[in-house]
């Protein structure tokens, strides 16, 4: 079986399935998470190399681990925790082998459907593995070696969600701050506790824990946390990152961004910040043009002034774009006044 295809319909397939227990566990793991975690991962690198292997295709006895593994996961996550003292140490165990299992975010979709309900400890040790280990803007520059000066105007400019200052920093820092115990602490409180996963993003401040949380999940889960939020930073980053990956050939949300752009355009110091990005180079986002187009056909007019306002020095690179938003746009008021 192709690697790509082991996990569609895996909660069906592991029914019929031997649990097969990993050996390498048996860690006495007296380091933070994070580190804990990057010592889990090697030893199961270790003892099942097949799931760090570049293969296509796995043979029949490997298939046949890898749903037992499955198995294993989906019984820990029912009985959590399997060590009642150190309930950390148990979803470290977790984590780690879920990342190994992880394919195109299908595991713990998966999971759910296997083990619908999870004990109460489960999400409450989920949700201390992400407050725990937030993301610091200011150790993360230094990290990155930025000057002093460099460091204070950076932080002024996130301060002030000057967005169109610091919309670069991301392709650079945002693989630095969102290892992959938090990434599936956070893809696991999703399916078992969406409430608790929007409760951590709802008070969520720092500019780069909020940016890597957005480039780490999957883009249709971001965007329906972000329309429930009132949190502006998440909104704005969930709509660029998600703007930015159809770009590239993702799929597109036009819905959802309507939605966030409608809710923005009622702002009026938000709407002015969203457009300063979008519209600078809006060649990049040509699918965000029809969702912008019918945003305006209902748009205040302090809001559309903010738009004509932001368009002003666009190049003709970025006509042919803001002639689409323009089109519906006009199509849509006019129809809405006949």
């Amino acid at each position: 079986m192709k690697k790509s295809d082991v996990l569609v319909g895996i909660a069906d397939r592991a029914t019929r399935a031997q649990l097969y227990k990993p050996t390498s566990l048996n860690l006495s793991l007296v380091e933070r998470e994070i580190e804990a975690f990057d010592a889990v991962l090697s030893k199961l690198c270790e003892e099942f190399p097949f799931l760090c292997s570049y293969k296509e295709k796995m043979e029949d006895s490997e298939l046949e681990q890898f749903d037992g593994l499955f198995v294993w996961l989906t019984e820990q996550l029912r009985t959590f925790p399997n060590d009642a003292t150190n309930p950390e140490q148990s979803l470290t165990n977790i984590l780690a082998l879920a990342t190994l299992l992880e394919c195109d975010a299908q595991l713990w979709d998966e999971l759910a459907k296997a083990v619908p309900n999870v004990p109460e400890l489960l999400i409450i040790t989920l949700t201390k593995i992400i407050k725990e280990n937030r993301a610091n803007g200011q150790e993360i520059l230094v990290g990155a070696r930025y000057s002093d000066n460099e460091i204070q105007v950076l932080l002024a400019d996130i301060a002030s969600k000057d967005w169109k200052s610091v919309e670069w920093l991301i392709a650079h820092l945002w693989m630095e701050i969102w290892p992959p115990a938090k990434q599936h602490a956070s893809a696991a409180l999703y399916r078992f506790d969406r409430q608790s996963l929007e409760s951590i993003l709802e008070v969520e401040n720092d500019f780069f824990e909020i940016v890597a949380y957005v480039s780490y999940a999957p883009t249709a889960q971001s965007l329906q946390l972000a329309i429930a939020s009132t949190n502006w930073t998440f909104k704005f980053w969930t709509l660029y990152h998600s703007a930015r990956q159809d770009a590239i050939g993702s799929e597109s949300y036009p819905m959802e961004w309507e939605i966030l752009l409608s809710e923005a355009a009622k702002v009026p110091s938000e709407w002015v910040r969203w457009l300063a990005v979008l519209n600078e180079y809006p060649g990049r986002y040509p699918q965000l043009q029809e969702a912008l187009g019918n945003t305006l056909a209902s748009a205040s007019g302090e809001a559309l002034d903010a738009y004509v306002s932001s368009i002003s020095g666009v190049s003709d690179f970025g006509r042919t774009e803001i002639a689409t938003a323009l089109t519906v746009f006009r199509e849509k008021a006019t129809a809405a006044h006949d």
